[in-house]
């Protein structure tokens, strides 16, 4: 969960920084600057590459995360299977568009 999280947080940090500006720019603008597609497909491949890697270890670090505060010992919690199977899934996709947007923003 705490990938799906960093991608939001991502996807909020790439939003204009005053809402309801109003757009400023003009066709003939945006030829000329990058619109940060490939920036952020950077960041999803940067963020998503662990848990593709390695998911267990991954998912091992989010519930250890999650245990912070707990009765429980890090060192005893583990994660189930389903979580990691979802975070490789997750990591997966998140590749997948990262690499879609960086070749996106390569070719124009």
């Amino acid at each position: 969960m705490s990938l799906g999280l960093a991608a939001v947080l991502v996807l909020l940090a790439a939003q204009p920084a005053v809402a309801g500006a109003e757009p400023t720019a003009t066709p003939s603008d945006s030829d000329s600057e990058p619109t940060g597609a490939g920036a952020f497909g950077f960041i999803l491949v940067l963020f998503g590459l662990p848990g593709t890697v390695r998911p267990y270890g991954t998912a091992r670090f989010s519930e250890r995360l999650d245990a912070i505060g707990s009765d429980r010992r890090l060192e005893e919690v583990e994660p189930s299977d389903w979580m990691v199977l979802l975070t490789r899934i997750v990591s997966v996709a998140m590749v997948l568009f990262g690499g879609f947007l960086i070749l996106l923003a390569a070719l124009g």
